[in-house]
């Protein structure tokens, strides 16, 4: 049987690695268009254009198949957006860090980490 700890030090060491390997992304600007076009399965998703307003991107999300990383990608985005509103947001909208470490991969995990190192909201 795995030891949880493994889990937990592998996606640490993968974040902070993941943050050191990704010198394109040193800061990402604080406009949503850019933060969706730093998340790739947002990009291989066709993810719609932030109009400032979220009924679009809900839809979108509803609409769309996403697995559970391009998911929280899209969660992401929302929170980025209000972390007010979507705190209290029920599933499939409100953000789970936790979903989101054990799934994002080296380019997700890079851009969370640049973001977090420096945190904006629209």
């Amino acid at each position: 049987m795995r030891n949880p700890n493994d889990t937990i030090a592998t996606n640490a060491d993968g974040l902070a690695a993941a943050a050191e390997r990704d010198a394109a992304h040193q800061t990402i600007p604080g406009d949503m268009d850019s933060l969706i076009a730093a998340l790739p399965a947002l990009v291989r998703k066709r993810a719609p254009a932030w109009t400032g307003d979220s009924r679009p991107w809900c839809e979108w999300m509803r609409r769309e198949y996403l697995s559970t990383g391009e998911l929280a990608a899209a969660q992401f985005v929302l929170h980025v957006w209000n972390r007010y509103d979507n705190a209290k947001a029920r599933a499939p909208y409100r953000f789970d860090l936790g979903v989101a470490l054990n799934t994002w991969d080296e380019a997700h995990l890079a851009t969370f980490a640049t973001w977090a190192r420096r945190p904006w909201y629209a």
